[in-house]
């Protein structure tokens, strides 16, 4: 059998093999119907679709394939029908595919990173404290990664999909916390932290009591706390037609759902979706609740709840710190705080460069500065360019000279941060000896954190999961 035989045996084989697949789908997905059962559909870009089935077989689930294309856009798209009874399988194979398909930042759940992760090399990081935490969350936003928050004995470790990715973000947490301004910004997101462990302390109910928080701006949305988890709930009305033919409103709890999972975080994110939470020992606007969480309201509901709502607004404007939102990173510069001139006569700016001005950069004939710094600026302005001026040709000068837009001073001072940081990426690593300040005190604070590369395989998944446990665990002791 010569060379060619064999390349045509082999793709007969192949093709066989893909028939053999595709009828033994067909037939699982008919059986599963003659047995009453349901069907579900998911769609997927064509373009995409060779790697959704490959998830689909790795996952040993059923599915036929329908081609689409739409009539008005012309593009095209795959159909892929599946058994309802792989609902839930699926929707971990369509959430971790929707996320590498999204080129962007996310923070994962376990399930979803291993689902996309299997077979796969990521990185991980171990140490952090939960302040680092909640700074590295802010630092990933600006790079596509994908990543995970797991325990570290009593600190936190982060495993991430890309391992140069959580590299370059760690250097960006590094250089946030850096320098006067980065102490300032740590001490900020601490004392976020401190507030929202206060807060989880006063809403710890008593044994068989039981605590709310409520949303002070819209009082119909809270939660109940007992010794067990929280339940989240949400009252919201109808109309409907009593026994006596009459038409009533009529309130009940549209959104409840039961949290069983121990630690105080999960509390906080909950709490932290209401517009103004405030901590309650009472809810006058229910009486009890049923086995399945569902809040039994007081009959007259709504003479109650005005004079409830009323409380909430004298509460929302002493509610005190807002526990919602960590601080941010402020950018040393940005265009939005900036001022500036462009185009200035040589003679002028070289007079210009004489003074001292906090802040105030020059670059050619274009001129930058905070506006903290516009008064003084604009003093000099007056003194030596504008002086001879009528006030018509005062008003064109600085019409024709004044902004932020293609002045090359401004662009020079933006890009002095995000410069430094890209120094200390692992593609664009700067040479210590060539680092100073913040980016010297941000390389010496990387040096202490190692980023680990491993493929993801089944002793990975399991180590992880044990770590995850742990972090529970840790969570339940504190609460």
């Amino acid at each position: 059998m010569d060379e060619m035989e064999l390349k045509n045996l082999g793709e007969a084989a192949r093709v066989t093999e893909k028939l053999a697949d595709f009828a033994g789908n067909v037939v699982a997905i008919l059986t599963h119907v003659e047995k009453g059962k349901g069907t579900l559909t998911a769609a997927v870009p064509e373009g995409r679709a060779e790697e959704f089935k490959e998830r689909l077989e790795k996952r040993h689930v059923p599915y036929v394939e329908i081609a689409y294309t739409n009539p008005e856009t012309k593009e095209k798209s795959m159909f892929f029908v599946y058994r309802d009874s792989d609902r839930e399988k699926m929707a971990q194979i369509i959430k971790a595919f929707a996320l590498e398909v999204d080129q962007s930042c996310h923070e994962v759940d376990l399930a979803s990173f291993e689902e996309m992760m299997q077979g796969k090399e990521f990185g991980s990081v171990s140490g952090l404290t939960r302040e680092e935490v909640y700074i590295f969350r802010e630092a990933a936003k600006d790079h596509n990664i994908h990543f995970c928050v797991v325990a570290d004995g009593s600190r936190y470790g982060i495993v991430a999909n890309d391992a140069v990715a959580l590299e370059d973000a760690l250097a960006d947490m590094c250089f946030n916390m850096a320098g006067p301004r980065g102490k300032e910004y740590r001490e900020k997101v601490a004392e976020c932290l401190r507030q929202r462990e206060a807060f989880s302390q006063k809403a710890k109910p008593g044994k068989g009591t039981v605590k709310y928080v409520v949303d002070a701006r819209n009082p119909e949305n809270f939660i109940s706390i007992d010794e067990w988890g929280f339940t989240t709930h949400s009252i919201r009305s109808r109309e409907e037609i009593g026994l006596d033919g009459k038409r009533e409103i009529v309130y009940y709890d549209a959104r409840h759902k039961i949290h069983f999972e121990p630690g105080k975080e999960w509390l906080q994110e909950a709490a932290c979706r209401l517009a103004c939470p405030v901590i309650v020992d009472e809810m006058p606007l229910v009486e009890g609740f049923t086995s399945t969480g569902e809040a039994v309201l007081v009959p007259d509901f709504a003479e109650q709840y005005g004079k409830f709502a009323e409380r909430m607004e004298a509460l929302r404007k002493s509610a005190g710190p807002d526990i919602r939102r960590i601080p941010s990173w402020e950018p040393l510069y940005s265009r939005e705080r900036l001022e500036g001139y462009r185009g200035l006569p040589v003679g002028l700016v070289a007079k210009l460069q004489k003074i001292h001005i906090p802040g105030l950069y020059i670059n050619g004939g274009d001129i930058a500065y905070p506006k903290e710094s516009e008064k003084e600026v604009e003093a000099w302005m007056a003194e030596y360019f504008y002086r001879d001026m009528a006030a018509e040709q005062r008003e064109e000068a600085r019409e024709r000279h004044r902004g932020t837009d293609r002045n090359e001073a401004v662009d020079f001072m933006l890009s002095i941060e995000p410069l430094k940081r890209k120094g200390l990426y692992a593609r664009y690593r700067t040479p210590v000896e060539f680092m100073a300040g913040v980016q010297r005190e941000a390389m010496e604070n990387m040096e202490n954190r190692e980023v680990v590369r491993q493929t993801f395989d089944r002793e990975a998944a399991r180590q992880l999961r044990e770590r995850l446990t742990d972090r529970r665990i840790a969570q339940d002791l504190e609460k």
